[in-house]
């Protein structure tokens, strides 16, 4: 719960610095527990996922995400090797 806070605090200042509206109220005071652990097939996953909503949603930006190369996660995380997450569900292109 500590590392989720952690992280979720800087998706809020991320969202202050963009101008979106994020309950920081929500996140509680659990901070300082370390790191967590992603795979590398789940954080391409992800970025296959947020590349096709931007292709549905603002086109302009794919050019700038895939000029990016290799995602870099948030310092929060270690990429370990691995495949996408069992718990993953499998969003279909009419839901993006």
């Amino acid at each position: 719960m500590k590392a989720i806070a952690d992280y979720l605090a800087g998706v809020w200042a991320e969202s202050e610095r963009r101008g979106f509206n994020f309950d920081h109220r929500k996140i509680g005071s659990r901070r300082g527990a370390g790191r967590l652990t992603v795979t590398r097939g789940q954080l391409d996953y992800e970025s296959e996922l947020l590349c096709r909503k931007l292709k549905k949603r603002l086109r302009e930006k794919c050019p700038e995400l895939s000029s990016l190369g290799q995602v870099r996660p948030h310092p929060l995380f270690i990429v370990v090797d691995g495949e996408v997450e069992e718990w993953e569900r499998a969003i279909s292109d009419a839901r993006l």
